[in-house]
């Protein structure tokens, strides 16, 4: 090839990565890299992340358990791992660049790292020429979906989809000459699978999916063109270098099976009402965003039939110019006489792929669509959702349409291809153009405000050397930047995160796709000390512990001690009651005669008087359980300081309730009581009206006293 030729193709290549990275990186050229890539919310989560690795290479932390949700292990099983981004961010944190723009960059590798195995999958497994590849690459860089949910950065690894595709293409064809060269790229590829999964499973599995559909319907339709071609493919798979990939990819899947599986197995995943919510419906296959450049008008035409306007998640349609030209492609494949005939794509495959391996692709396509999809109440996903591993953890299925982007671009190539055989070219050319300005969107995913961000943790002072661990205990003062519910969840839990990550110091909040029940309760703003001194105790980390006030940027070493225990006793009933400062989670507010728990377990916790403290207690409760008519008693268990100390029957009315307290440490001041109802029922569910509190016991009067005593 002439040397003058090869310049413009590496000149024709360099101009579409430019151009692709000009489209995502706009907003933040635009703000002078002010504003980056996610939100307050997501986006830092990601960012806490790639930290985590950034940590891990340094040696500050172990690869499966984060700075976050301390001390529990393998806490990296309930979000996205994010390995291979933070291979890269760290690169760029090695190299003195901030956590948030070392992030953004990250984002920028991906995108290229796709355009690139685009282009080199395209024109290595498909034969079509570098400007077609350059072409799809460029579509598939700039894909209005993938723009608009490039806030959940961990979805741009649909890139990796034609990187691996290519991997494994290579390893393919040199299995009948090359046995060796075909084991290093296959083991290769597993090794990149694995780490894949391990940064974003979502992209991963929805890959794989599609791919063994792809291949199922390929290996069954290769009968239609003989049996003997069944055999070749079948006894190319039986050979070594297909078992040492086997085995390489096995093992590379251990590290993501070690932290997702325990996680998977805590949380339960995700119910099938979960993930029937994210399902699309035949609309949103056309959702792009009321921004775009040619169909924004779509947007208002397909919510004007809705009570309310559909979800950023589902906001990742196809234009309908890829829709039609990657319809045009699929029949293409299949027309063998006519104005539609493929001319450019042999049976044999000597031009590129054979035909099956097209008309399988445009099979799996389909097949695809119609499973992912629901109509009304139905939905054929909850086949793949019962059957099929790992779909119980999938929550949006809408994503799948970023994956499927990828065989509709190959698809509306073709269409491309075949327009420029029987049409004049700058009609193919111009349809080209549009197809690329289709996919063109104004909004942007880019609401991180660097330097606002930063602020937010450099104001917080280094912690106090007796500090080991820390939790948040106030949201801090930056507005609200979505509604109460989710603000309350994740705003201060992601500050902790962020401040965890960043100086290696471990924090029981966070937030993630699933959240350990335990931790969910410390999430909630204003803590209960209750529960943070069961927390605490429960993993042994009382010591060290501090806590962080958001809104003062300030420490308080050690827990909060709890009021003095009032000498008589404690009155939860009528105007006089003193025993609000001592309760914690599981109370309902005051009445008249008492207050009731709610829930499964009441909390009250007290300092002992000094004189108290290493004796034996005796405790006595006047209490009223609720007793709806012909319910059996629902029996109710006492610990103090996490040890039983009693179990009680009650029975219809106000009644008396003991319990003796073992002399304890006399070292320890607090003591903690814990009430647990094992069956606590709701006013509504007896007899209809609107009290949907779950009582247990309504308390009058508790008293604590030494054991023995006069008074006992």
């Amino acid at each position: 090839m002439p040397a003058s030729s090869r310049l413009l193709r590496m000149l024709l290549v360099l101009a579409g990565a430019v151009f692709s990275v000009a489209v995502f990186l706009r907003v933040q050229i635009e703000t002078g890299f002010s504003l980056v890539t996610g939100d307050i919310y997501d986006g830092r989560i990601e960012v806490s992340l790639l930290q985590h690795w950034f940590n891990v290479i340094r040696g500050l932390e172990h690869w499966s358990r984060t700075a976050y949700f301390y001390p529990l292990s393998d806490t990296l099983g309930c979000n996205d791992g994010y390995l291979l981004y933070g291979l890269v961010f760290s690169a760029f944190r090695f190299a003195g660049v901030e956590p948030m723009l070392a992030s953004d960059l990250v984002n920028v590798v991906v995108r290229l790292a796709g355009y690139a195995g685009f282009i080199a999958m395209a024109t290595e497994l498909f034969g079509l020429s570098l400007l077609w590849a350059t072409l799809g690459a460029v579509l598939f860089s700039v894909s209005n979906g993938m723009m608009l949910q490039a806030a959940h950065q961990q979805l741009l690894s649909v890139g990796f989809a034609p990187i691996l595709a290519w991997m494994l293409g290579r390893g393919w064809r040199a299995l009948p000459t090359e046995p060796i060269r075909a084991a290093v790229w296959g083991s290769a590829s597993g090794l990149f699978y694995g780490a894949w999964l391990l940064t974003a499973f979502y992209t991963a599995w929805f890959s794989t999916f599609f791919v063994v559909l792809w291949g199922a319907i390929l290996l069954v339709s290769t009968g239609r063109f003989g049996e003997g071609r069944r055999r070749r493919v079948l006894r190319r798979l039986l050979c070594w270098p297909v078992a040492v990939t086997a085995v390489i990819t096995l093992l590379s899947l251990v590290p993501f099976l070690h932290v997702y599986l325990p996680a998977a197995a805590a949380t339960g995943q995700h119910s099938f009402t979960e993930a029937f919510a994210g399902l699309p419906d035949p609309g949103d296959w056309l959702r792009l965003g009321s921004r775009n450049r040619l169909f924004g008008w779509l947007e208002a035409l397909l919510d004007s039939g809705m009570k309310q306007p559909a979800s950023g998640e589902s906001l990742v349609g196809f234009t309908p110019l890829l829709w039609i030209a990657a319809a045009v492609g699929a029949v293409s494949c299949w027309s063998t006489v006519g104005p539609t005939r493929l001319p450019l794509v042999s049976d044999s495959g000597q031009d590129g792929a054979p035909r099956p391996v097209w008309q399988a692709m445009s099979l799996a396509l389909l097949v695809s669509l119609l499973l992912s999809m629901k109509l009304f109440d139905v939905t054929a996903w909850k086949l793949v959702y019962r059957f099929v591993p790992g779909a119980a953890a999938i929550r949006q299925e809408t994503r799948f349409l970023l994956i499927l982007d990828l065989p509709m671009v190959l698809l509306a190539l073709l269409a491309l291809r075949w327009m420029a055989t029987c049409w004049p070219r700058p009609v193919a050319a111009a349809a080209a153009l549009l197809l690329v300005m289709a996919e063109l969107n104004q909004q942007g995913a880019q609401a991180l405000d660097r330097p606002v961000e930063r602020r937010v943790t450099e104001r917080v002072p280094p912690a106090p050397a007796a500090c080991r661990s820390f939790v948040v205990v106030t949201r801090g003062t930056q507005p609200q930047a979505g509604s109460p519910e989710v603000d309350a969840l994740y705003h201060h839990t992601v500050d902790a995160m962020m401040l965890a990550e960043e100086r290696a110091f471990p924090t029981l909040n966070g937030y993630a796709t699933f959240v350990p029940p335990e931790i969910a309760k410390l999430n909630r703003l204003p803590v209960l000390p209750g529960v943070l001194r069961d927390y605490a105790d429960t993993h042994g980390i009382e010591a060290g512990l501090c806590q962080l006030d958001m809104d003062q940027n300030r420490w308080v070493v050690g827990l909060t001690p709890p009021p003095v225990m009032p000498e008589n006793g404690f009155r939860f009933a009528g105007a006089d009651t003193n025993v609000k400062p001592y309760l914690d989670a599981g109370w309902s507010w005051a009445e008249t005669d008492g207050r009731w728990t709610v829930g499964p377990e009441a909390a009250l916790d007290m300092t002992l008087p000094d004189q108290d403290r290493g004796r034996p207690l005796h405790l006595d409760l006047e209490a009223l359980p609720f007793f709806p008519p012909h319910a059996a008693a629902s029996p109710v268990t006492v610990t103090a300081n996490g040890r039983q100390i009693a179990r009680w029957l009650p029975q219809p009315g106000q009644q008396h309730f003991t319990a003796e307290i073992a002399a304890g440490d006399p070292a320890a001041s607090v003591l903690r009581l814990r009430f647990r109802i094992e069956h606590p029922m709701s006013p509504r569910s007896v007899d209809g009206t609107a009290d949907d509190r779950q009582l247990g016991m309504r308390f009058r009067l508790l008293r604590i006293v030494p054991a023995n005593s006069p008074s006992d």
